[in-house]
């Protein structure tokens, strides 16, 4: 009995060494593939593998600078001991309309954190709407903001001369803060400069023309997906892509009256936010089903003269992974209104600190890298609380890796009317990031994302506002669009949830 159970141990370490060899091969692959994308979106103009500084300063617009905000390792020398010590450190480089370069250091990143947290928790308090922070709660939610802004707006602002837009590139803790929403005066950020946010300059460095709204005689096909039944079973989930394919609209699923009474109750004890989830399971979102059918109804009603109109409204159980796959191609605006993710504390990503890595690295069978933040997030589509299925795959989760896979060059537009990213706030910033990257790495000219859990009533108002200012005839940019949504809900909505979207990409 003692050597038949020393052979099951051996045997059962031999597996795991095999196990761990396997997971290094292919993290060896998935890196190589990953450069060769990144190779492919050089080459494309989406990413620059460097940024010369008179091309950018002249790629810039008229009265505009670029702000690169850049994270680093800094060496401190302790005076007591005189050792030294590696602190975290951001600055920011500031590309002035006169072409000049401004270094601007903005002290330790640690201490950047905690107001970056301070600032989020006092914008949580505001949980109602129609109801008004007291004047204790609203002070301190405008104080934190002030002090947040004092420490890497102000200085950049000071160096960025007479610069009216700021084209800006995020890095670490700042990836979750809308600097727009930041109080200055007696309004906000964005009612003062305009905030363009960018996933790397290369978008200004392009010389690719934007795609603007006349009609070129293409397709106008919209992609809406909301009302999503996380529950349901889905049977058909092999992953199908559908290259050129002009698909008509989708129907709705039959939905019991049942289902529709649970989604009810079950959307009452989430507290109607969109991020999440609850015991390991996916809260319904009832008021997605109405955003979507509302933005389906206004397309059609706007762009009724068009030759090809094309809307498909996927929701309950046609919201699948297979048929975001399927009709996503050749869409010229996409809009997904549903939970977003981002893995927890638990997991290991490739930017975490050295000593978490070698942890989670034992376990890979290596010790010098982690998993890659897009493999980490994602969006809970049809079936998601079904959890994996025989083959071991979970059919009703999209991640941000397989986001990027598709093909979204005919993308003017992609919304994500979701979120996640109460996992702390440097790693919420990676999700973010990543999903916010998988969508531009796919082709999509611009995306809209959001920073933290919305509200479900805001997330709707919101929308519908937006796509009605940017499709009417006043000739509103994406950005501008956005910005105006937001303010039309400050009366009846709190700060954080009209400040939580950003656009990313091009802003026209």
């Amino acid at each position: 009995e003692e050597a038949e159970e020393l052979r099951r141990k051996v045997s059962a370490l031999v597996d795991d060494r095999a196990s761990r060899a396997e997971i290094s091969r292919a993290v060896e692959q998935r890196d190589g593939i990953e450069r060769r994308l990144r190779e492919r979106l050089h080459a494309a103009g989406l990413v620059a593998p460097e940024v010369r500084l008179g091309a950018l300063a002249a790629a810039l617009p008229p009265r505009s600078a670029a702000v690169g905000y850049r994270r680093y390792a800094r060496l401190s020398r302790d005076e007591s001991t005189g050792e030294s010590h590696e602190r975290g450190w951001l600055l920011a480089n500031v590309v002035r309309p006169d072409g000049a370069l401004v270094r601007v250091e903005l002290g330790p990143i640690a201490e950047i954190e905690v107001l970056v947290r301070r600032w989020r928790t006092t914008v949580g308090k505001s949980l109602q709407r129609g109801v008004a922070l007291t004047p204790d709660a609203a002070a301190i939610e405008r104080e934190a903001g002030v002090r947040l802004r004092r420490a890497v707006l102000d200085p950049v602002f000071a160096a960025a001369g007479e610069a009216e837009t700021l084209h800006v590139c995020l890095d670490d803790a700042l990836h979750v803060v809308p600097l727009s929403a930041l109080p200055l005066e007696a309004a906000y950020v964005g009612d003062r400069w305009k905030m363009l946010y960018e996933t790397s300059f290369a978008r200004l460095l392009s010389a690719g023309a934007s795609r603007d709204r006349g009609d070129d005689g293409g397709p106008w096909k919209l992609v809406a997906m909301g009302g999503i039944s996380f529950n349901a079973e889905i049977q058909d989930v092999a992953p199908v892509i559908v290259e050129g394919a002009q698909a008509p609209p989708v129907e709705l699923a039959v939905v019991s009256p049942e289902e529709d009474g649970e989604a009810a109750r079950a959307s009452q004890v989430s507290g109607g936010t969109r991020g999440g989830n609850r015991a390991g399971m996916w809260a319904p979102l009832p008021q997605t089903k109405h955003e979507v059918e509302s933005i389906v109804a206004l397309f059609e009603e706007l762009f009724e003269d068009r030759r090809s109109l094309v809307p498909v409204l996927l929701t309950r159980k046609a919201a699948t992974k297979r048929a975001l796959l399927e009709h996503a191609p050749g869409a010229r605006f996409l809009h997904l209104a549903t939970h977003g993710y981002f893995a927890n504390e638990s997991v290991p990503a490739s930017t975490r600190d050295p000593g978490e890595e070698e942890v989670w690295g034992e376990r890979l069978g290596r010790s010098d890298r982690g998993l890659a933040p897009m493999t980490l997030c994602g969006l809970a589509l049809a079936g998601a609380n079904r959890g994996r299925n025989a083959a071991g795959q979970v059919p009703g989760i999209i991640t941000a890796e397989e986001l990027a896979g598709l093909d979204l060059s005919d993308c003017e537009l992609a919304v994500l009317s979701a979120c996640e990213t109460n996992v702390g706030i440097r790693r919420a910033g990676l999700g973010i990031q990543s999903l916010q990257a998988a969508l531009h790495a796919a082709g999509a000219h611009t995306a809209i994302t959001s920073l933290w859990k919305v509200d479900d009533d805001a997330a709707r108002e919101l929308m519908t506002t937006f796509y009605t200012l940017y499709w009417s005839e006043r000739g509103l940019s994406k950005a501008e669009a956005l910005w105006e949504a937001q303010k039309a809900l400050r009366t009846d909505f709190p700060l954080r949830d009209w400040s939580a979207w950003v656009l990313t990409g091009d802003p026209r």
